[in-house]
């Protein structure tokens, strides 16, 4: 078993009898290579709880939000999209059916001209 923190040495052999002092070795081997970790692992920050505060730069990784729950929330690109396209849109409510047209400027709902001429005499009418 070899790694940064301990390396087996093979001290004492398997089925054999080692001397103290070789067990006594290989164990504060061990224990530095405990300590090595322990050490790695306090160099490392408590990420939860923690506040940061200005520029970070997290070109490297991808960082995924889950939906709002508060209006102070982060919100994911797909979310943001989503509304600024339903704040484009004209109110819903009583306008089933229709498509939206725009004369340039503004949305509107709007009936879809000769949709019914064309399924009465194609399909009987829907």
């Amino acid at each position: 078993m070899a790694n940064p923190y301990y390396t087996a040495d093979g001290t004492p052999a398997a089925q054999s009898r080692g001397s103290a002092a070789a067990i006594r070795n290989d164990f504060a081997s061990v224990q530095a290579g405990f300590d090595g970790v322990n050490t790695a692992i306090g160099g490392k920050g408590a990420v939860a709880g923690q506040t940061w505060t200005g520029p970070h730069d997290f070109t490297g990784g991808a960082i995924k939000v889950p939906a709002p729950a508060a209006s102070s929330d982060a919100v994911p690109k797909a979310y943001a999209d989503a509304l600024a396209m339903a704040a484009a849109l004209p109110a819903q409510a009583g306008n089933a059916g229709k498509v939206i047209t725009t004369d340039g400027t503004t949305a509107n709902w709007s009936g879809m001209p000769g949709v019914s001429l064309y399924l009465n005499s194609n399909f009987g009418g829907f």
